[in-house]
């Protein structure tokens, strides 16, 4: 009897073929998810503190000052607020700090001078003087013991100052119970210190 058809035996050989290459195929899928979301929630980190270390750079380069150097993780800066002469009306200041309400946030508050149109970035959270400004979220570099604090200077007396290392932490979960850190850190210099 020559009967066109498949043992049992010839059967169990393809599924557990077909079971292995499609085991396989699901683990590839699965390791590949997990990679994609790591290195994208990586790259989005550090697009994140990148963008934030850009603006606060533009702000510290143009103060005046700093205003207080005691606290680490707060940074108030003294900015000049110019006319269309380019003459010097009033200052504005700028405070970098953890948000009260959630210290994983960093937030600017900007207080106008006379006259100011300075602007904030980030995203506004409150309008009117002073205007408040989320500008991060997942910092884990504003209180813990273990990590860098947000601020440090050059010199201990504040009107000595003449230079400051920002350093941004942020952690945000990755997949499946992972997560992901990225920190940038920063010196920059006050060009418009006067003595």
């Amino acid at each position: 009897m020559n009967e066109k058809g498949m043992t049992i035996l010839e059967m169990m050989i393809v599924i557990t073929i077909l079971a292995v290459v499609v085991g396989a195929a699901i683990t590839f899928l699965i390791f590949s998810n997990r990679q994609y979301s790591w290195i994208d929630t990586n790259a989005r980190i550090q697009k994140e503190l990148r963008g934030a270390l850009q603006e606060m750079t533009i702000d510290i380069k143009e103060a005046r000052m700093v205003c207080d150097g005691s606290v680490a993780n707060k940074l108030i800066l003294s900015l000049p607020n110019m006319d269309t002469n380019g003459a010097i009306i009033d200052y504005d200041t700028i405070v970098y700090e953890p948000s009260p309400t959630d210290t994983s946030n960093l937030r600017m508050t900007l207080t106008q001078g006379t006259g100011s149109s300075r602007h904030g970035w980030g995203k506004k959270i409150q309008s009117g003087n002073p205007s408040y400004w989320l500008l991060t979220v997942g910092l884990v570099n504003s209180g813990l013991i273990d990590s860098p604090s947000l601020f440090a200077y050059n010199d201990t007396p504040t009107t000595e100052i003449s230079e400051v290392t920002v350093t941004l932490k942020s952690r945000r979960h990755a997949s499946l119970g992972k997560y992901q850190e990225g920190m940038l850190s920063t010196n920059i210099r006050l060009r418009n210190k006067r003595e």
